[in-house]
């Protein structure tokens, strides 16, 4: 169940003459907010579509973050992209909080943090000091968040949690082949699966099957 704003529901209990009042907070359905997980993958693929053909970008020697780099025309097309992208990727991450149980939880904050370190990238390009931190950070983050989550969810949802460990292990086995001639498609796959993961989990929580 996905839940992203909360109700207040007042219970009332009449006891002899006296009248309790009882607030709380309870979490409440807004499907709405499930759809950035869709979105934010959708909107990383529309701007970085955009800025490898407006650069003519090569995938070989070269890593996704040089359509940003500081100095370069028309970088704010990566760097926007990567910032809106993210900006979603957190909303969606807040819901997958709520939607989560007990100790689920702490690694779904985890996946919060990579949306933060994706902002990071966007905000600081390539050839800020910063950059290599935040870029490192975000597969990092949200490759192990993953992995953790589908540990922790195997037992109250067995596919789940297989697909979520199939993903990291899928994307590591793939990134740590030997010979890659610059970062660019290792960056792509690691991006392919964290993308993946999230329209699943997406699909499964608009469906309340998380």
């Amino acid at each position: 169940m996905v839940v992203s704003t909360y109700t207040l529901r007042i219970l009332f209990l009449l006891h002899t003459r006296n009248l309790y009042i009882i607030l709380y907070c309870t979490p409440c359905m807004n499907k709405k907010y499930v759809l950035f997980g869709f979105l934010s993958p959708v909107t990383a693929l529309v701007f970085i579509s955009a800025a490898v053909y407006i650069h003519d970008f090569s995938f070989t020697g070269t890593a996704l973050s040089d359509m940003g780099r500081i100095g370069l025309e028309k970088n704010y097309i990566f760097n926007v992209g990567l910032i809106l992208s993210s900006v979603f990727g957190l909303l969606f991450s807040l819901s997958l909080y709520t939607a989560l149980k007990g100790y689920e939880r702490i690694p779904a904050l985890g996946f919060t943090t990579a949306a933060l370190s994706l902002i990071g990238i966007g905000v600081f390009p390539e050839g800020l000091a910063l950059h290599v931190f935040f870029s490192v950070g975000f597969y990092l983050l949200a490759l192990f968040s993953i992995l953790i989550i589908g540990v922790l969810v195997y037992r109250r949802k067995k596919n789940l949690g297989v697909f979520s460990v199939s993903s990291f292990g899928a994307a590591c086995i793939l990134v740590g082949i030997p010979g890659w001639n610059g970062v660019a498609i290792p960056e792509v796959i690691g991006a392919f699966f964290i993308c993946l993961w999230m329209m699943v989990i997406s699909y499964n929580m608009w469906t309340d099957n998380l």
